[in-house]
């Protein structure tokens, strides 16, 4: 029997205001996505990031709620840990992600699997510009990073395209309750995919399953 990889995880949430209409959703979804993974890989390690541009200048546009813990200590997020509101800096949350998990020494003998998790294009960042995420992509992927890109309301995997992510694993998923249910739980049984040695191929069928536009692996 294949022994299961150590995974690092990380969960990036768009909290912008486009959200609020998906909030219990939106914690639904990303709570049983939790209870999943703690229950398929409670020793792996987890970082959750929540993002929005709030008015308040002052206020953190990229929130870590975990930062690199064991699955096994997370519990389920509440109503007040997600407060959709403002734009999308998507770029800040994304870089800032990889950023935090490459300066882990963790992650070195873990594979990295990255899950993103928004209905809105990139609006608001000012940390990160297209360039400098997108040269930070490339290298994490040439590294063996795998980074899910679900995006609603957009073309996901022209958008993965432009951010240099692998198209194969980006899904275009419906801005319904429904339709953000069956993407993370897609986006679940991927990760679980992933630990069992599964190929890339069977991993990006898994995510698939929760394409709202007939998109499938190439």
């Amino acid at each position: 029997m294949t022994t299961p990889k150590r995974l690092y995880c990380a969960l990036i949430l768009d909290e912008s205001g486009s959200m609020s209409g998906l909030r219990e959703a939106t914690l639904k979804g990303a709570n049983a996505w939790l209870a999943d993974q703690r229950k398929d890989g409670p020793d792996d390690l987890l970082t959750l990031v929540m993002f929005d541009a709030p008015n308040d200048p002052a206020a953190p546009r990229v929130r870590v709620k975990y930062d690199g813990i064991p699955l096994r200590e997370t519990v389920d997020l509440s109503l007040a840990d997600y407060n959709p509101n403002g734009g999308t800096p998507l770029y800040d949350a994304l870089g800032t992600t990889l950023g935090r998990i490459e300066a882990d020494p963790r992650a070195k003998d873990r594979s990295v699997v990255v899950v993103v998790m928004t209905d809105g294009l990139e609006n608001a960042s000012v940390e990160y510009t297209h360039e400098s995420l997108t040269a930070k992509i490339a290298q994490k992927e040439r590294d063996g990073w795998k980074i899910m890109y679900l995006g609603a309301n957009q073309d996901a995997k022209a958008v993965a395209a432009s951010m240099a992510l692998d198209q194969e694993f980006a899904v275009t998923y419906a801005p319904t309750p429904a339709g953000t249910a069956v993407a993370y739980e897609a986006a679940s049984m991927s990760l679980k995919a992933v630990r069992r040695s599964s190929s890339d191929r069977a991993v990006s069928e898994s995510l698939h399953e929760a394409s709202a536009t007939g998109e499938t692996p190439h």
